[in-house]
């Protein structure tokens, strides 16, 4: 079947299903079953490309803020670098760097460098997760926070390098453990030897992920926003803290229109498992849409983040609430007329996650009975614009009000 129409039934299904979502039954977002997880396309500079998972054969260019899930997979052209983004630290790629997601959950993430050079700089690794990366004659266990750098050369060939940490060295049925300031060079495919050597000197790759890690380590915005949550860094460079009474610290975007406002600097993206997700073209634009909520305030908008001490944090592929469907004045038909519409959530909103088991077991009443902060400042588009993923902001339709 094509992938379009089963996208657009489901977009049906969606909005007929959120149309009826109620205060007393809605879940937070994370709420859901779903322990996969993403890494955040943070930066790119030249020419990367990328594949999904379900489509592993299909490479298009790839785009900031895109969100990077399980079996998909990256590749950085002659003279492209890229930095991605965890919850725990950041992966840096080289020129001429493959990179494949394997596995990636809350508690496992495992990549596949099938050749160039990537670096790793870890902020945490907690109790019961792990951070493997497989080359084709090795597998390199991150044992903590550290800085590493794995090598592999077009013969398959691998190089570990620990600036800070501690990693073991799996190869040849063996595992060999690497201190910091050691480097590993791995040699062969079938029978691989292995020799341990003292650091080399820092080159030119090395000096611009330093300078690329040091962009988070000063931020202030941290002071704010949970450990766990990414891209805080960009929030000082693109905008300002203030306080709100009611919210307390909250952030605005600087440098936007006096009618800016959020999700619709971007475009919708349909991701396994959790379907569509608000994929931003702002610089900043991750943690705001992905994490916390939005209030307005003396004619701004601010987002109103997850705080420090908020034990669990969980990826949310949008938090929105879509109108539609049932009970509203704002429809969606499944030959591909009608339009799609979603407002931002304000922090007492219910929510119910369109993704997990919870989405298909509730029970749901009608909408109405709810009343939202931020429903007047509705976004609507064609349903087109939005399965095809074409960009909200030049195809949105104005002066919807549901």
């Amino acid at each position: 079947m094509n992938s379009t129409l089963i996208r657009g039934r489901a977009l049906v299904a969606l909005l007929g299903t959120l149309a009826l979502a109620s205060a007393s039954q809605a879940q937070p977002p994370d709420g859901d079953d779903i322990r996969q997880t993403v890494v955040r396309v943070a930066y790119f500079s030249g020419e990367v490309s990328y594949s999904r998972g379900d489509n592993p054969d299909d490479w298009q260019p790839a785009s900031l803020n895109f969100p990077m899930t399980l079996g998909d997979r990256l590749y950085t052209a002659r003279g492209s670098r890229l930095e991605l983004q965890t919850e725990g630290g950041a992966i840096y790629l080289a020129p001429e760097t493959d990179l494949a997601a394997l596995n990636l959950t809350y508690e496992v993430k495992q990549f596949s460098l099938g050749m160039g050079s990537a670096s790793f700089r870890i902020r945490q690794i907690g109790s019961g997760e792990s951070f493997e990366v497989d080359t084709p004659n090795a597998a390199v266990t991150f044992d903590g926070a550290g800085e590493y750098r794995i090598d592999v050369d077009r013969d398959g060939n691998t190089r570990v390098i620990v600036n800070r940490g501690h990693a073991y060295v799996a190869a040849a049925g063996g595992e060999v453990p690497l201190e910091a300031g050691r480097a590993m060079a791995i040699d062969g495919i079938d029978s691989p030897v292995y020799d341990i050597t003292s650091l080399p000197r820092p080159d030119s790759w090395d000096q611009w992920v330093q300078t690329r890690s040091r962009r988070s380590r000063d931020t202030g915005s941290r002071r704010y926003v949970n450990a766990d949550i990414s891209g805080v860094d960009d929030l000082d460079q693109h905008g300002r803290w203030s306080e709100i009474p009611e919210y307390g610290t909250v952030w605005s975007p600087a440098n936007v229109s006096a009618d800016w406002q959020p999700y619709r600097a971007g475009r919708w993206a349909w991701q396994d498992p959790w379907g569509w997700s608000w994929v931003s073209n702002e610089p900043w634009g991750w943690a705001p849409y992905h994490y916390g909520r939005w209030v307005t305030s003396r004619a701004r908008w601010y987002w109103v983040p997850v705080g420090p001490n908020v034990r669990t944090v969980r990826y949310a592929p949008a938090l929105v609430m879509f109108v539609g469907g049932p009970g509203s004045s704002l429809s969606v038909s499944p030959g591909g007329g009608g339009n799609v519409g979603w407002f931002p959530l304000a922090p007492r909103d219910p929510f119910v996650p369109w993704w997990g088991s919870r989405a298909r077991e509730t029970n749901l009443t009608n909408v109405t009975n709810v009343t939202y902060a931020n429903r007047t400042y509705v976004t609507l588009v064609n349903q087109n614009t939005f399965i095809s993923g074409a960009p909200v902001a030049t195809d949105t339709i104005r002066d919807a009000r549901v």
